[in-house]
């Protein structure tokens, strides 16, 4: 592994709606983000985004509207997080798993201590009005 592959970690996540709004989750009820995780080697984006939701939530997706983009996030120790954001329908009433503490269907993301790339995706999804 090169010192650029260590550096650069593949990431995907879901803006996943329901009529209740948007899905957040938890890992430590004090900071909130949209499921997802690490791309698995051989793993396709779209791939890892369906995984992550399963895994995370129970739950499947209806439809995926599209993908809203790739957003990059520099973290203090120069790893470099790249994170293939889809957004879906949600598809049945979502669980949280082992790894999940709690998780919730807001339309005001913001009135949570928001995380990471979701900090970045909650703005562009006000912008295209899903919000």
């Amino acid at each position: 592994m090169t010192l650029q592959e260590t550096q650069l970690q593949d990431r995907a996540r879901v803006s996943a709606f329901s009529e209740a709004g948007l899905l957040i989750v938890t890992e430590d009820n004090v900071s909130w983000k949209i499921p997802g995780g690490k791309i698995d080697p051989g793993e396709s984006p779209w791939e890892a985004a369906v995984r992550e939701l399963k895994e995370e939530t129970s739950c499947k997706w209806s439809i995926c509207r599209e993908k809203l983009g790739v957003f990059e996030v520099k973290k203090g120790n120069g790893l470099i997080k790249r994170t293939h954001v889809f957004w879906v329908d949600l598809l049945g009433e979502p669980v949280s798993s082992n790894e999940i503490v709690d998780l919730k269907f807001t339309w005001e993301p913001e009135s949570f201590q928001l995380c990471g790339t979701t900090k970045l995706v909650v703005p562009l999804l006000r912008e295209r009005h899903l919000l």
